[in-house]
Parts: structure tokens; C-alpha cells; sequence
């Protein structure tokens, strides 16, 4: 939405900055008819903006911006999502090529067009399927794989999820990286 459709639907628009991190591991890739199926872990628990009532002070996006409380409960730190992606595309002409070489380096963000003709058909976290016939994505099992695939351990992710911070969890570097622009 926009934020004139934010104000006319009654809701606040805010330019909070966020910062931080958020760990990304792929569990799984399967082939899967025309393209493939991934499962991805995601790490909700180091992305931070700034605290409302505190000037100077950060808090976790998984937390209540008021309390530094977590909003739902230790189980929203770690992110599980199902996408499903293929190189099909309606339009093969007007399709950029595939990059040639390793995609990795010393940048946080490509440069360009890094996917070339894959695109995703679907996504989801929770519930994979026809509403009502949904699948679980989120079983004991993959999600304790990807809690072991964090970078941070579990009580590592509690403490940059709750309270207040003075400032955002560093990032280090990124993993793998993108390649330097070149010119």
C-alpha cells in the first residue's frame, strides 16, 4: 500500500530505518516437475529498528516495540519459508540470460540481474497449499534444523530478540557476497 492508502484505510505509515541482519540458509532444493523446491530458513531475531519511546535505543522486529517483549513466543525467531521457482517463463525472448561464473564476492547486494530467467511460482511460511487443505512446512523436525542452521545459538537469538539495545547487532560479512561491479 501507499501511504495515502495507509492514511485513508486509518493506519500509520512510518520511515523507521531498519538495520541489522537476517541469517538466510537454504535446507533443501529439490527438483520438482519444471523447476525446483526450496526450503529456507530465515533468522527474524537480528533485524532491528528504532525503539518508539526510547531516543538512541533499538529493538528486535520480533519484539513489541513498547516492551522489548516478544510478540508470539520463542518459535518466530527462526523463519521457515517453502518457495517454488522455475526458469519456465511466459516469455523466453524477453528472458535476461543466466549470469556466467560464481555468484559471490565481496558485495552485500548484486549489481544486476543475478537471476536471469528463474522466477518464483510460489511462497509461503506456515501453510503450503489450498486454503483449508494446507500442509504444515513448519514440522518439529525441520524447524529444529533450522534452528541448528542459525548462526547465533538459541540463547544468543533471545537476547538480540528481547529488551533494548544501544545499538543493532553488527553484520559482518556478507556470505557468500555478490561479485564487485565492475567498470
Amino acid at each position: 500500500m501507499t501511504r495515502d492508502e495507509l492514511k485513508a484505510a486509518g493506519l500509520k505509515s512510518t520511515n523507521t530505518p531498519y538495520s541489522g541482519y537476517q541469517p538466510i540458509h537454504i535446507l533443501s532444493l529439490e527438483p520438482r516437475g519444471d523447476g525446483f523446491r526450496a526450503t529456507v530458513c530465515t533468522g527474524e531475531y537480528s533485524t532491528y529498528e528504532g525503539a518508539p519511546d526510547k531516543p538512541g535505543k533499538y529493538v528486535s522486529t520480533t519484539a513489541v516495540a513498547k516492551t522489548g517483549k516478544l510478540q508470539y513466543g520463542d518459535w518466530q525467531l527462526v523463519g521457515i519459508q517453502r518457495i517454488e521457482l522455475t526458469d519456465k517463463v511466459l516469455d523466453a525472448a524477453a528472458a535476461p540470460g543466466s549470469p556466467a561464473g560464481a555468484q559471490a564476492g565481496p558485495m552485500p547486494a548484486p549489481s544486476g540481474d543475478v537471476f536471469g530467467p528463474w522466477s518464483f511460482t510460489g511462497s509461503s511460511g506456515g501453510l503450503w497449499g489450498l486454503s483449508g487443505e494446507g500442509e504444515s512446512i513448519d514440522p518439529p523436525e525441520i524447524r529444529k534444523q533450522c534452528e541448528d542452521a542459525m548462526p547465533d545459538d538459541a540463547a544468543a537469538r533471545k537476547a538480540m530478540a528481547t529488551g533494548f539495545h544501544d545499538a543493532p547487532p553488527p553484520h559482518g560479512d556478507p556470505i557468500p557476497g555478490w561479485p564487485a561491479v565492475r567498470g
